[in-house]
């Protein structure tokens, strides 16, 4: 629930848009993950129905808990500095090259629902 140039505390959906982003997967019958690192950011996500935390770098242990509780899902997938390449918002704006929409997609077995995650688009 951030983009590259968006302060880590941020919140970018309300409850309600996440509520409908779960209810419209399920409806498809699939789940939602979300790209999420603050903990006020996890346990609104968790509260919509999220099934899957994405990062979560800065969750403490009373929400790793809710996790756990509610059977939700944690992919820290930790960076390296050399990971990701973000420019300024000034440089990208001013260079105009911005990279496609990457999908990443998981398929489960049975039991299990397909879930695709886009990221995107992002400048570089």
């Amino acid at each position: 629930m951030v983009s590259p140039y968006d302060p880590l505390y941020t919140l970018q959906f309300t409850p309600q848009e996440l509520r409908a982003a779960v209810t419209a997967a399920e409806d498809y019958g699939t789940y939602v993950a979300t790209h999420v690192y603050s903990v006020a950011g996890i346990e609104r996500a968790i509260d919509a129905g999220v099934k899957s935390i994405e990062h979560g770098h800065l969750a403490d242990e009373p929400t790793i808990a809710m996790l756990a509780e509610r059977d939700v899902w944690l992919s820290t997938q930790p960076f390296a500095e050399h990971d990701h390449n973000v420019p300024s918002p000034e440089n990208a704006e001013t260079t105009g090259r911005s990279a496609p929409a990457r999908i990443a997609c998981t398929t489960g077995r049975r039991g299990w629902a397909r879930s695709a995650l886009v990221h995107g688009p992002m400048s570089f």
